[in-house]
């Protein structure tokens, strides 16, 4: 009985470890005013990799709202991704405690509006180590 107890426990803390985010995202909301005579603004985000080894991670874009005409572009240590890439198209990997930017760029077009950017981010061998971030432009949450 006390060794599948044990077992039990064992197989428990498994989970809780492969359960274990190892990114931070900061900060994880980000609410900017956008000055339409701008070409665009950007909102500033670092991603750290919290973990004691090696990580390889990987960002989509959800817009989640926008108004006509504006767009958005993802920038990370690798490239500034064009308006139409919703994924990371080269992996960020990064060392312990290594960070790396991830800024989401607004482009208004000289129209006024909103829009609200969400960034998932996710490690490659493990999709369930994941954070999210949420950038708000002339919105207040």
């Amino acid at each position: 009985m006390i060794r599948h107890l044990l077992v039990f426990f064992l197989f428990l803390s498994t989970l809780g470890l492969q359960a274990q985010v190892t990114l931070t995202l900061s900060p994880q909301a980000v609410e900017l005013d956008v000055d339409v005579s701008q070409f665009e603004t950007v909102a500033h985000s670092w991603l750290v990799n919290t973990s004691d080894e090696a990580k390889v991670y990987r960002w989509q874009r959800k817009v989640e709202s926008v108004t006509d005409g504006w767009e958005s572009a993802i920038c990370d240590f690798n490239a500034c991704y064009n308006t139409t890439v919703d994924s990371s198209i080269t992996d960020l990997e990064l060392g312990p405690g290594d960070t790396t930017n991830l800024d989401v760029h607004i482009r208004p077009m000289g129209i006024e509006g909103i829009a609200h950017v969400q960034l998932v981010v996710f490690e490659v061998a493990n999709p369930e180590n994941r954070i999210e971030g949420n950038y708000y432009f002339n919105q207040t949450v």
